[in-house]
């Protein structure tokens, strides 16, 4: 049975992400100061995806690859071709001027950008983040069927020691899509490692009462923000901003905050299919909620209810007046949802036509 603290923190941490996206809008209340969202909020999800992590062996490392290809890359690639034919035709009639003059349908575009920065087509950006969970997953599994009997807490400190060197060796002579990865998948995997490490060994000693718990967070969120104040990164790219040990800090005291906070909401409420459905799906928010921002921002412009043209034309982080944050928050988060919904219904209803075909088929031969 999945556990629902660790499917509300799902919830929790795709809302983070688009909350940092939204962090623009006039009015909204920053948390920038003392608890920024982009100095943790993308290890939060290798947390958590490294605590629903199952034992491997060698014979069942090449059926974990196989499977991570299909749900992760293949579908990655499958959308990089949409989001190609959808920027082509946002350039070609210049619906906005920042879309770059390029080759959208290049091999490079399609197949190999993807697992760099993923800005290639911009409306899909956030698509890194899949392919960084790709390479993460697969090389925490090499690790995991050939540690033998070396500690948890002994390839602990080892990763977090390659974390910091890869952090600052200069990889600048290296193609992007090598020292970019290096990077994210040295540092991110350290979180995946502590996720695996909570389940199978902390969570049983996760017990303080919540008053106790975020007395201590906040002291030391508190002696952190004395050091580091406002530290955020930015890990697509592979920039930790000079940091050596506040990026695994802010990032620790982000898991500890929403980790906690998941809890108190499991207790307080009950279990929905809308929750389920939700954290199952959190992957189709991640990569299209852009493109949701794109087309409502150009839906205002069409229906007249913004007349802030220029800011749309020039940058894909403009915001409408007109909706408040937390309506965008909200149609950030549901209309990709929906469409997974409709997606789904659409691919089961083929599904079974194309069984029913056959079988049609076979019964009369």
């Amino acid at each position: 049975m999945r556990n629902r603290q660790f499917s509300i923190l799902e919830i929790i941490a795709i809302l983070l992400v688009i909350i940092g996206h939204l962090n623009s809008i006039p009015g909204i209340i920053h948390t920038n100061i003392y608890f920024p969202v982009y100095g943790y909020h993308m290890a939060l999800f290798f947390f958590i995806s490294g605590y629903f992590f199952k034992n491997l062996e060698w014979k069942t490392l090449p059926k974990y690859f196989i499977k991570k290809v299909k749900h992760l890359v293949l579908p990655l690639i499958g959308w990089n071709i949409v989001y190609a034919f959808l920027a082509n035709t946002i350039y070609q009639h210049h619906i906005v001027n920042y879309f770059p003059a390029q080759d959208y349908f290049s091999v490079f575009n399609l197949f190999i950008s993807p697992f760099i920065y993923g800005d290639q087509y911009l409306l899909n950006l956030v698509g890194w983040f899949v392919t960084a969970l790709f390479f993460v997953q697969i090389v925490y599994g090499i690790i995991f069927c050939a540690k033998y009997k070396i500690p948890d807490w002994a390839i602990a400190i080892v990763l977090l020691c390659i974390a910091v060197i890869s952090m600052h060796i200069d990889m600048s002579s290296l193609p992007d899509i090598l020292s970019v990865n290096i990077k994210r998948t040295c540092f991110f995997i350290v979180f995946f490692h502590f996720g695996y490490c909570y389940k199978t060994y902390l969570e049983k000693y996760d017990a303080l009462n919540n008053i106790l718990y975020f007395a201590i967070w906040g002291l030391l969120l508190l002696t952190f923000n004395k050091f580091s104040p406002s530290y955020i990164y930015f890990s697509a790219y592979g920039n930790f901003n000079g940091g050596t040990w506040q990026p695994f800090v802010s990032s620790f005291l982000g898991i500890m905050f929403w980790l906690r906070i998941a809890r108190i909401i499991t207790h307080y409420t009950v279990t929905s299919e809308f929750e389920k459905f939700a954290s199952e799906n959190t992957w189709s928010i991640m990569l299209h909620h852009l493109f949701v921002l794109f087309m409502l921002n150009w839906l205002c412009i069409k229906i007249g209810i913004n007349t802030d043209i220029h800011s749309f034309q020039n940058s894909l982080w403009s915001y409408q007046p007109t909706l408040s944050f937390w309506v965008y928050l909200l149609l950030l988060f549901l209309i990709p949802l929906s469409f997974q919904y409709l997606f789904n219904k659409l691919k089961n209803y083929l599904y079974k036509s194309a069984k029913y075909i056959l079988y049609a088929v076979k019964t009369h031969i």
